[in-house]
């Protein structure tokens, strides 16, 4: 059975064509509405899933969405099941029904869509390879939808969660490696050529050779996963978090098509609520209606959720911060490229604030007074 672990964004939505495991003990079916009349998980139609991007907004939006009468979020919000409760070894029906037996207690006679927000799925190489080999029948349907931040922004609260035990103080020093290690690496192991896709194996493996060659132990962080059989390193920086372009473009590498994505960022979150709702909305084809606390405030424009890790921290210092700007500028150039030649749901505008760290509230183009 899943078991259920979190931490903290983009969301993927699934339009599945319905597969039947009603044999399956995994998924129960047993109906307590008059007349037999349940519609249970894994006959829906749609199911909505978050994949990133970390520190980006994902519990704002996990809040709002649970606004939504016809969503049924999962009680923990991060289900994780594509990076640590995947086994390979088991087959497709299995995993399809494991995965749906997460929302085993919701039963009810209308529609709904079974929903979970884990924002490593962005990052995790593996990730959208093994959302294909579960979905591959019905993969035309699924849509995606990413939360985006400012880089820079994004790596000072990172840090902070991350980076157990290290005070601000450290976080200059500690990003200079990181910008030292992925330039060397980059080409050679983080980079993903979507004309000339590598799978998630041969990535990690390349990430692993640079870095003992050209990197050695230590810092910057690499991890390697409990749940990959093979010794693959998975990076973890909290710089290469940030460049978002190759975590989109190893979505493609899996299957996956522009269309199927709807990218949205922090700034539109906190600006123009309603109006992303509106957005999710249209994109997934769920009825507008309402609930509860998160609805009231949704029609109000403003977040249901409030929370963050820099908060209480004093500010980025400023000599760190132009250089991180300068290291993602290329990155963030190569990403608006990017979702304008494939057309990607987006407000290419909007993304361009935020990406450039544009919009007044940041530091670098805050308005004088």
């Amino acid at each position: 059975m899943l078991k259920t672990s979190g931490i903290a964004i983009v969301l993927v939505f699934l339009q599945a064509t319905v597969v039947a495991i009603k044999d399956d003990p995994e998924i129960p079916t047993e109906c307590f509405l008059p007349d037999n009349k349940c519609t249970f998980a894994h006959e829906q139609k749609h199911i909505l899933i978050g994949i990133g991007c970390q520190k980006c907004g994902s519990t704002s939006l996990f809040a709002a969405l649970k606004g939504l009468d016809d969503l049924y979020l999962y009680k923990e919000k991060e289900l994780h099941y594509f990076d640590r409760h995947f086994n390979a070894s088991e087959d497709e029906k299995t995993l399809f029904s494991e995965y749906f037996s997460a929302w085993k207690q919701f039963r009810r006679e209308e529609p709904w869509v079974p929903s979970e927000l884990s924002p490593v799925y962005m990052v995790d190489k593996y990730v959208p390879y093994r959302m294909m080999h579960i979905f591959k029948r019905q993969w035309e349907s699924v849509r995606f939808i990413a939360i985006l931040r400012d880089p820079v922004e994004r790596a000072y609260s990172g840090f902070f969660q991350s980076s157990v035990g290290m005070t601000y103080k450290q976080f200059p020093h500690q990003m200079r490696i990181d910008m030292e290690a992925v330039s060397k690496c980059y080409l050679d192991a983080l980079f993903v050529n979507e004309n000339n896709c590598l799978s998630p194996k041969e990535m990690y493996a390349n990430a692993e050779k640079c870095r003992k060659e050209k990197i050695g132990d230590g810092n910057p962080w690499f991890d390697t996963p409990s749940e990959l059989p093979e010794s693959m390193k998975l990076y973890e920086s909290v710089l290469y978090r940030g460049i978002y372009v190759d975590q989109l473009r190893n979505y493609l590498c899996a299957g996956w098509k522009p269309e199927q994505f709807l990218i949205i960022s922090t700034n539109e979150m906190k600006t123009n609520l309603q109006g992303v709702i509106n957005r999710v909305v249209k994109h997934t084809g769920i009825t507008n209606r309402l609930q509860g606390y998160a609805g009231k405030r949704i029609e109000n424009n403003k977040t249901p959720h409030v929370g963050s890790k820099t908060a209480s921290k004093p500010a980025m210092p400023k000599d760190i911060e132009h250089e991180l700007a300068r290291f993602y500028t290329p990155y963030n150039e190569q990403l608006i490229h990017f979702l304008k030649k494939h057309n990607f749901n987006t407000k290419v505008i909007e993304m361009e604030i935020e990406l450039m760290g544009m919009h007044d509230r940041h530091p670098r183009h805050a308005k004088k007074t």
